[in-house]
């Protein structure tokens, strides 16, 4: 891996390093972080909202912190699985299979490349599912989801969407993103033509 150091944004001066693969930035690595640091994120303003519940933003912080771990933990999921796809597949069956849907590309990639049926435990593979249908849910936006109200641990109510998106849902997005890509690419590694 070669790092390359980046300018984000020259008013605020952050640098970051981004991993290159092969040429390539590997971009799901970047996204797990991103995940990673957004749950972490998440959970201390959670934790914080218990010993101050009064402070409506720190639940906004916490919720917004959450929304973007659970989307970056899903781009992490498709970004690797496209880059299994697109580094190991000829050419012109990656171009046929490109724009399906990431959770069935994440179970006939590994077929198509080694023969074997890719397979993961049963809770595992329900929370992978879950954690793209929550993805979806939030990036095809209904203002209608967010009326109704939903008690929060620290004693306040805050909008319904907060029941599916919440610090617990965050960890377990970068979690399960972090165990599909290890499986997978151990099952790949073992399972090599």
């Amino acid at each position: 891996m070669i790092n390359h150091k980046i300018e984000v944004n020259e008013k605020v001066g952050i640098t970051d390093f981004i991993p290159i693969i092969r040429g390539r930035t590997d971009m799901a690595n970047i996204y797990i972080k991103e995940a990673q640091r957004y749950a972490k994120a998440a959970r201390t303003a959670f934790d914080n909202t218990l010993t101050t519940p009064d402070d409506v933003n720190l639940l906004e912080t916490e919720r917004n912190n959450s929304q973007i771990a659970i989307i970056f933990s899903v781009f992490a999921l498709e970004a690797h699985i496209n880059k299994i796809g697109h580094d190991n597949l000829h050419p012109d069956i990656w171009d046929a299979l490109e724009r399906k849907r990431t959770e069935d590309k994440w179970f006939l990639f590994p077929k198509l490349i080694t023969g074997n049926k890719f397979e993961v435990e049963e809770q595992l593979l329900k929370d992978f599912r879950n954690i793209i249908k929550l993805r979806d849910y939030l990036v095809h936006f209904k203002d209608y989801d967010y009326k109704e109200l939903f008690p929060h641990p620290c004693g306040r109510n805050v909008i319904g969407i907060y029941e599916l998106v919440n610090t617990i849902n965050a960890e377990l997005a970068s979690n399960i993103a972090i165990k599909m890509i290890t499986k997978l690419n151990e099952f790949l590694k073992e399972n090599k033509k």
